[in-house]
């Protein structure tokens, strides 16, 4: 007919054979819109300078590591004994982040946890850890604030201050009954696989993949409650939880790369005894800026929206 602008279509074939048809302007305006979102989320990267928050970051929890690690073997060595809890934490992080990462967390544990083990420690280690997880949890916020060009806060200074410490006071008790939990389940599923008849392959290979799915599980969900929760802007739900999915994927994927990188190179042999530090630091370094992108995909969104 005349009048009409013939729509063009594109053509693909099916598994089974079939062709099905996609117009060519539908398939641009999708590509274009992931586009515009992966370009706006690189700009918002590079003018918010990620890696200088990654690094303030990546400072702070390495100060707030070693009485954090001290309170939280602590409190759930106190129902399930220390040496199981510590190797808990070691093998779910050599599960998660790889080799490098899990002997810099087994050297911390071994110097403050192992050598200072008793009441008054696990007590000392509480209380510096809450101090510095609140510390940490400031700095985290003012970065995520950063990001979502949040207004300056217009309460007064003390009441932020108690909220923020707060706040990390609860991060640090929640830490502890995650671990608690976690522990237990690790049992219990280790038990259950143990005693499991081969005839029952199914119940087996469940029990297995639970066990694998429980540290990215607490990732996410801890991801997602700090970036909906500790921002001035609250974003919204989905968005935190995409962004907290990503930063788990990638957590895990870049699992192999860093480990193949401190691997080939020098940076433990160069530091000496401190090399699992070293390379526990970057670790941290890197799976901050994989923290800050997951959120940066929370802030890209309501800006193209709106």
């Amino acid at each position: 007919m005349q009048g009409q602008v013939p729509c063009r279509i594109a053509s693909f074939h099916t598994p089974r054979g079939g062709e099905r048809f996609l117009p060519l302007e539908v398939s641009w305006s999708i590509g274009m819109r992931y586009y515009r979102f992966a370009r706006h989320v690189t700009q918002l990267w590079s003018r918010h300078a990620v890696p200088r928050h990654a690094a303030a970051l990546a400072f702070f929890t390495m100060l707030t590591l070693a009485p954090l690690l001290l309170s939280l073997t602590g409190v759930a060595g106190y129902f399930l004994g220390g040496d199981s809890v510590a190797q808990q934490i070691v093998s779910s992080v050599r599960r998660g982040l790889g080799e490098q990462a899990a002997q810099g967390i087994e050297q911390l544990i071994q110097r403050t946890v192992l050598q200072g083990s008793g009441a008054g420690a696990t007590l000392a280690g509480l209380l510096l850890a809450l101090w510095g997880a609140s510390g940490l949890m400031q700095s985290l916020k003012a970065s995520l604030d950063a990001l979502w060009d949040a207004p300056p806060h217009s309460e007064s200074g003390i009441k932020n201050w108690l909220i923020t410490r707060l706040i990390g006071a609860s991060g640090v008790l929640l830490l502890s009954v995650l671990l608690l939990l976690s522990v237990v389940l690790e049992v219990v599923l280790s038990a259950a696989r143990t005693h499991l008849p081969e005839q029952l392959p199914v119940l087996y290979w469940l029990g297995w993949a639970l066990n694998r799915s429980l540290l990215p599980a607490l990732l996410i969900l801890g991801s997602t409650l700090l970036y909906w929760l500790l921002p001035a802007v609250r974003p919204h739900f989905r968005d935190a939880l995409l962004g907290a999915t990503l930063c788990t994927l990638l957590l895990m994927g870049m699992r192999t790369l860093i480990s193949l990188y401190l691997t080939h190179s020098s940076v433990a042999t160069l530091y000496g005894s401190a090399g699992s530090l070293v390379a526990l630091l970057l670790w941290v370094y890197f799976s901050a800026q994989a923290f800050f992108l997951g959120a940066l995909l929370g802030v890209a969104r309501r800006q193209l929206e709106t």
